[in-house]
C-alpha cells in the first residue's frame, strides 16, 4: 500500500503544471488575441486554458510555454506592439 501512495505522489509531482495553463501562454493568448487582424480565440486550441498544451506530458507543457515566453519577447519588442504583448 505504501509503494502504490509513493507511486502515485511521484506521477502527481512530476506533472508540474499539467493540467493548467502557464501564465506565460495565458499572456501570449490575451497578446495574440490583441494584435491587430487577430482572430479572437486563435490561439486558444493550443495554449488556452484547455489547450493541448495542458493535456499530455509535462515536457509538453514545459515546451509550450517556452513557446510562449518567445513569441511575447518577439511581440514586445515590435514597433507598436499592443500593452499586452508587453
Amino acid at each position: 500500500m505504501q509503494v502504490t501512495r509513493s507511486f502515485a505522489l511521484l506521477l502527481l509531482c512530476a506533472c508540474g503544471a499539467l493540467g493548467r495553463q502557464s501564465a506565460e501562454c495565458a499572456r501570449w493568448v490575451a497578446c495574440a488575441d490583441a494584435l491587430p487582424g487577430a482572430v479572437k480565440g486563435s490561439m486558444d486550441a493550443a495554449f488556452g486554458p484547455n489547450g493541448n498544451c495542458w493535456q499530455n506530458m509535462a515536457t509538453m507543457a514545459q515546451q509550450c510555454t517556452q513557446q510562449c515566453k518567445d513569441a511575447l519577447a518577439a511581440q514586445g519588442a515590435m514597433p507598436n506592439a499592443p500593452a499586452e504583448c508587453r
